[in-house]
């Protein structure tokens, strides 16, 4: 039976706001919550917003955009709940102020993605934008990236101002990071009536998605004509969600960038890649590496008198803990659990499983410029003997496949090689898939580069890794733009917006963009002057195809 022990899925839903409300009553004021205020009379119209949780009142920016900041939709997950699925947010009463971002969860400093606010477990708060309107709009949903250990829905970078004027509401989200979100232990299946751990950032997902179907509707939003997005790690995580059985009827259309799910994933139950290890990152199954995890962590029972004594211990002691013990977590602990995933996602997207949604989904033309910028330059020879090192079969014809790009620069081709079985696979699977099963897919190529910043005017970079986000969100903030990247801005921008409301990129006069066809391999390139390619890098995609497992 579900239960309250797994939080906001399915028949449970309004047993479990119930549940909340009177969690509410024992469980300790959240401080954000403490500022209450009355309603004033001489607000703007539409700034109080009443949610199932008490009413919050946001504030007028840009002359018409209302814009909602720091909304739990869910309870905080500290103490007892450190490392539960996602609960209920607590009520409260007057009126909620919703003028600043709630706090980042627990990641590194300096994590790339992250935003000037605070860093706290308490974080699973989410961001709205909306333009008030006599209609509902369509709403999106934003899933950033960051490795699944870094990021923010407050960073400035996803201001949602131009898609509130563009006819969306616009909603951002955090999530659980890192080791507070993709931690699995035996003890922590033991007391969920699931059986199950792991995974608990995407359950944040899942149960920010549920608070945006109760609840949209009072910011302008229609609950259903949804669209969830994101980018890198956030892509990974809307791929996920279409993977998930769980998210039926929780959103209707998907944009993916840079980011699948569809490599073959560990399970619960796996032995770690190497039995024997105890530092460096933990490769393989939830459990086994959990176990390493919470001894490397200080804690000395086993199942739940290790949980309970991690719980015990102050978050800043577990970082401490963390760093000193040079044992990590693989920044892709998503695992198969039975439950959230009942098999590897290919399976599940590929047969009649999933929620497999009409889906844009595609990469950047150089991706590894940045992202994988450590890489060194080697000789011919070295080089030949790392793929060969790094590559379980078929070795030589990735040699020859990469041979004419190793010529210029082995680094370049060493990047081109990640990116294509990270990012350019992963996104064309996710549209053959998605094609398979009935539904449309737009595929896309990002080629268009954009300035860095340090590196002067030449843009020496390329299309690299998520330099296209400013131009999804035409974020005019970004210094340094020419005319051809206004031209890219409002192009992009205009396609999402429209795939958003319809289900097609197409229309407003923009230049046409296909719908995926898997014998063509079709994609419109993005840049100054799109056009519609065919079989990008297609010999080296079918050739990854033959050996990656999923």
């Amino acid at each position: 039976m579900k239960s309250a022990l797994y939080g906001l899925v399915g028949a449970t839903r309004t047993r479990l706001l119930i549940a909340g409300t009177l969690l509410s009553a024992i469980i300790a004021v959240n401080p954000s919550v403490a500022a209450e205020e009355s309603e004033s009379s001489d607000e703007a119209p539409g700034l109080t917003v009443e949610t199932n949780a008490g009413k919050v009142r946001g504030q007028l920016e840009d002359e018409s955009v209302r814009v909602f900041k720091g909304i739990p939709f869910a309870a905080p997950p500290v103490g007892d709940l450190r490392w539960s699925e996602p609960r209920p947010a607590e009520s409260w009463n007057g009126v909620r102020d919703a003028t600043e971002f709630g706090a980042d969860c627990m990641q590194p400093a300096g994590g790339i993605g992250s935003s000037q606010a605070e860093k706290s477990e308490d974080c699973l708060y989410l961001n709205i934008w909306s333009v008030e309107r006599d209609e509902p709009q369509p709403v999106m949903v934003w899933i950033h990236g960051g490795g699944f250990s870094f990021g923010s829905g407050a960073n400035e970078g996803y201001d949602g101002t131009e898609f509130a004027k563009s006819g969306v509401v616009l909603v951002t989200i955090n999530y659980r990071l890192g080791l507070a979100g993709f931690f699995a232990h035996p003890g922590l299946s033991e007391e969920s009536e699931m059986g199950i751990s792991g995974n608990q950032g995407i359950h944040d997902q899942l149960a920010a998605l549920i608070w945006v179907q109760e609840n949209i509707a009072a910011f302008g939003g229609d609950p259903n004509n949804v669209t969830i997005f994101g980018e890198s790690a956030g892509s990974m995580s809307v791929c996920y969600l279409i993977a998930t059985p769980l998210s039926k009827g929780l959103f209707q259309k998907a944009i993916g960038q840079s980011g699948g799910c569809f490599n073959k994933h560990p399970t619960l139950d796996d032995p770690l890649e190497n039995p024997e290890q105890t530092r460096g990152e933990l490769a393989g199954g939830g459990h086994a590496a959990g176990v390493v995890m919470a001894q490397a962590l200080g804690a000395t029972g086993e199942g739940i008198e290790a949980i309970e004594e991690l719980r015990e211990m102050d978050w800043g002691a577990l970082v401490v803990a963390h760093q000193q013990s040079g044992v990590s977590l693989s920044w892709r602990s998503i695992y198969v659990d039975g439950y959230l995933f009942p098999d590897q996602m290919g399976n599940l997207l590929g047969a009649d499983g999933g929620n497999p949604v009409p889906s844009l989904v595609g990469s950047n033309t150089d991706e590894g410029t940045w992202l994988y910028a450590g890489i060194p330059e080697r000789s011919m020879e070295d080089w030949k003997t790392s793929v060969r090192e790094n590559t379980e079969r078929d070795a030589e014809k990735f040699i020859e496949l990469y041979m004419e790009d190793a010529r210029k620069s082995t680094k370049t081709a060493s990047q081109q090689m990640i990116s294509d079985v990270v990012f350019a696979w992963e996104m064309r699977k996710w549209a053959q898939l998605i094609t398979q099963r009935g539904s449309d897919a737009y595929m896309y190529v990002f080629s268009h580069a954009p300035f860095f910043p340090g590196l002067g005017p030449e843009r020496p970079m390329g299309a690299y890794h998520a330099g296209e986000i400013a131009f999804v969100f035409n974020n005019r903030s970004e210094t340094n733009w020419n005319e051809d990247d206004h031209m890219v801005a409002d192009l992009m921008h205009a396609y999402w917006v429209n795939f958003a409301k319809t289900g097609s990129p197409n229309g407003n006069g923009l230049p046409t963009w296909p719908v995926y066809d898997a014998d063509l391999d079709n994609a419109l390139e993005i840049n100054a002057n799109p056009e519609t390619i065919k079989g990008w890098r297609k010999a080296k995609l079918d050739g990854w195809e033959s050996i990656v497992e999923y």
